[in-house]
Formats: structure tokens, C-alpha cells, sequence
């Protein structure tokens, strides 16, 4: 079943039904969306990078340790979800949520560490310095 509605920018769009291929029983209702939505997404993330770009490496450790955190604290609902929408054990659901939320811990882990590179100038008389910047 559809249902057609609007979003919030007044531009049509429309729900549909997500049903367990087993048993027909509706497991959720998502939102059908199009290009203009996914390139709408897009500048949003855009728009927020300078954002990010200026928070500090604990702030942005500390997001990231909560988005772990939270991945952890759901493990069996999200499990649940990868087994119903591909049909993996939840044992295997269970290490892909496990091995996601290692990739957020690491990062967060290497937010708070400041990359930086020295190199001997071309004339050997003083170095060069890079900093990498967030983005």
C-alpha cells in the first residue's frame, strides 16, 4: 500500500510498506523518496561540513563515541533488521552491527589525534609542515 503525501518543501512524495518476504506481515513504512530528496540530503550535508570542520577533536570524539555507543546499545533491534531485510543469521546480523560500531570507535579514537607531517625542505635548511585539516 502507498500512501501519497507532501514534504515538507510542498514537493509529492510517497510512503510504501516494507513486508518480511515470509510471512507478508509489514515491518515498517519508509518514505519513497527521489533525486531531488537525495540531492536535498546532499546540501544539507554539505552546509553542515564547515560546521564540523570547526568543532574540536574532543566534541567530534565524543559524537562519534556516542554514535558507537548507541549502535552497541541497539545491537539486537539492528541485528533484527539486517536479518529480516537480507536474511542473515542473527549471529552473522550480530557481528556486522559489532564490526560497524568498531569502525565509529576507531575513528572516534583517532579524531582526538593531531596528523601532522614534517619534511626537510627542498634545501635542506628547514622543514615543511602539514597539518590535516577535517576536511
Amino acid at each position: 500500500m502507498t500512501t501519497q503525501r507532501s514534504c515538507s518543501r510542498g514537493t509529492p512524495f510517497c510512503d510504501f510498506e516494507v513486508r518480511n518476504p515470509a510471512t507478508e506481515e509489514v515491518m515498517a513504512t519508509v518514505a519513497d523518496c527521489g533525486a531531488q530528496d537525495a540531492l536535498s540530503a546532499l546540501d544539507a550535508a554539505a552546509a553542515a561540513a564547515d560546521g564540523w570542520a570547526f568543532t574540536s577533536p574532543r566534541d567530534r570524539a565524543t559524537v562519534l563515541h556516542r554514535l558507537t555507543d548507541a549502535m552497541i546499545g541497539h545491537r539486537e533491534r539492528l541485528a533484527r533488521i539486517i536479518t529480516l531485510e537480507i536474511g542473515k543469521t542473527i549471529t552473522e546480523a550480530r557481528g556486522e552491527v559489532d564490526y560497524a560500531a568498531a569502525y565509529f570507535r576507531w575513528y572516534a579514537e583517532e579524531a582526538v589525534r593531531q596528523h601532522a607531517r614534517s619534511t626537510p625542505s627542498p634545501d635542506g635548511k628547514s622543514h615543511i609542515v602539514t597539518v590535516a585539516e577535517p576536511r
